[in-house]
Protein backbone atom coordinates (compact mmCIF):
# COMPACT_ATOMS: atom_id res chain seq x y z
CA UNK A 1 0.00 0.00 0.00
CA UNK A 2 1.11 3.34 -0.82
CA UNK A 3 0.51 5.06 1.94
CA UNK A 4 2.09 2.69 4.50
CA UNK A 5 5.58 3.83 5.95
CA UNK A 6 7.78 0.71 4.36
CA UNK A 7 6.28 1.32 0.70
CA UNK A 8 9.38 2.96 -0.92
CA UNK A 9 11.41 -0.13 1.35
CA UNK A 10 8.96 -2.85 -0.15
CA UNK A 11 9.10 -1.24 -3.33
CA UNK A 12 12.74 -1.73 -4.04
CA UNK A 13 12.14 -6.01 -3.47
CA UNK A 14 11.75 -8.29 -0.76
CA UNK A 15 15.36 -8.60 0.35
CA UNK A 16 15.72 -4.75 0.87
CA UNK A 17 11.71 -4.82 3.04
CA UNK A 18 13.80 -8.04 5.26
CA UNK A 19 17.09 -6.16 5.70
CA UNK A 20 15.85 -2.49 6.49
CA UNK A 21 13.09 -3.24 8.12
CA UNK A 22 13.49 -4.37 12.08
CA UNK A 23 9.62 -5.84 11.88
CA UNK A 24 10.56 -8.08 9.33
CA UNK A 25 13.55 -9.76 11.22
CA UNK A 26 12.84 -12.34 14.03
CA UNK A 27 10.13 -10.13 15.53
CA UNK A 28 8.63 -13.12 17.68
CA UNK A 29 11.64 -13.95 19.52
CA UNK A 30 12.07 -10.16 20.25
CA UNK A 31 8.42 -9.76 21.85
CA UNK A 32 8.83 -13.24 23.80
CA UNK A 33 11.90 -12.57 24.91
CA UNK A 34 11.83 -8.79 25.46
CA UNK A 35 14.85 -8.44 24.30
CA UNK A 36 14.59 -6.13 20.89
CA UNK A 37 18.48 -5.07 20.51
CA UNK A 38 20.63 -8.19 20.08
CA UNK A 39 19.67 -11.97 19.68
CA UNK A 40 21.51 -14.89 19.96
CA UNK A 41 20.77 -18.18 21.39
CA UNK A 42 20.49 -17.09 24.69
CA UNK A 43 17.68 -14.38 23.97
CA UNK A 44 15.70 -17.51 21.79
CA UNK A 45 16.20 -19.49 25.45
CA UNK A 46 14.34 -16.61 27.24
CA UNK A 47 11.53 -16.56 24.47
CA UNK A 48 10.98 -20.98 25.23
CA UNK A 49 10.80 -20.26 28.77
CA UNK A 50 8.67 -17.30 28.66
CA UNK A 51 6.21 -18.96 26.33
CA UNK A 52 6.60 -22.03 28.27
CA UNK A 53 4.24 -20.29 30.93
CA UNK A 54 1.49 -19.80 28.27
CA UNK A 55 -1.47 -21.30 29.03
CA UNK A 56 -2.30 -22.80 25.37
CA UNK A 57 -0.79 -21.45 22.27
CA UNK A 58 -3.43 -21.47 19.40
CA UNK A 59 -1.18 -22.46 16.17
CA UNK A 60 -2.68 -20.87 13.08
CA UNK A 61 -2.14 -23.37 10.53
CA UNK A 62 -3.80 -25.96 12.88
CA UNK A 63 -6.45 -23.62 14.30
CA UNK A 64 -9.75 -25.49 14.00
CA UNK A 65 -8.11 -28.23 15.40
CA UNK A 66 -6.50 -25.96 18.62
CA UNK A 67 -9.67 -24.26 19.03
CA UNK A 68 -11.36 -27.62 19.36
CA UNK A 69 -8.78 -29.30 22.05
CA UNK A 70 -8.41 -25.67 24.26
CA UNK A 71 -12.43 -25.50 23.76
CA UNK A 72 -12.65 -29.37 25.55
CA UNK A 73 -9.96 -28.28 28.13
CA UNK A 74 -11.87 -25.33 29.20
CA UNK A 75 -14.84 -27.40 29.01
CA UNK A 76 -16.65 -24.81 26.40
CA UNK A 77 -19.43 -25.65 24.00
CA UNK A 78 -16.92 -25.94 20.87
CA UNK A 79 -19.86 -25.55 18.14
CA UNK A 80 -20.72 -22.00 19.44
CA UNK A 81 -16.81 -20.97 18.07
CA UNK A 82 -16.44 -21.58 14.10
CA UNK A 83 -13.76 -20.23 12.16
CA UNK A 84 -15.05 -17.75 9.59
CA UNK A 85 -12.04 -15.91 7.95
CA UNK A 86 -10.77 -18.73 5.88
CA UNK A 87 -8.30 -17.41 3.11
CA UNK A 88 -6.58 -19.55 0.70
CA UNK A 89 -3.13 -17.59 -0.06
CA UNK A 90 -0.30 -18.74 -2.67
CA UNK A 91 2.56 -20.20 -0.79
CA UNK A 92 5.13 -17.48 -1.33
CA UNK A 93 8.00 -19.07 -4.33
CA UNK A 94 10.98 -20.78 -2.73
CA UNK A 95 13.50 -17.51 -3.53
CA UNK A 96 11.66 -16.04 -1.28
CA UNK A 97 11.68 -18.44 1.16
CA UNK A 98 15.31 -18.18 1.78
CA UNK A 99 14.74 -14.58 1.85
CA UNK A 100 12.49 -14.80 5.01
CA UNK A 101 14.17 -17.58 6.60
CA UNK A 102 17.95 -16.00 6.12
CA UNK A 103 16.22 -12.95 8.08
CA UNK A 104 14.02 -14.88 10.70
CA UNK A 105 16.66 -17.82 11.66
CA UNK A 106 15.16 -17.21 15.48
CA UNK A 107 11.89 -17.29 14.74
CA UNK A 108 11.73 -20.43 12.70
CA UNK A 109 13.71 -22.24 15.88
CA UNK A 110 11.14 -21.10 17.86
CA UNK A 111 8.08 -22.13 15.99
CA UNK A 112 10.30 -25.84 15.41
CA UNK A 113 10.22 -25.77 19.40
CA UNK A 114 6.83 -25.50 20.09
CA UNK A 115 6.06 -27.27 17.52
CA UNK A 116 7.71 -30.41 19.16
CA UNK A 117 6.28 -29.41 22.64
CA UNK A 118 2.68 -29.13 21.63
Amino acid sequence: MKKSVFHNIADKGLENFCKKCWETQNLYTKYYSGNFDYLNDNTLDVAKANLSKFFFILDFNNLSNDIKNLSQILDFDNDKFVTRNKKNYNPPVNKDLKIIETYNNYDIMLYNHLKKIN
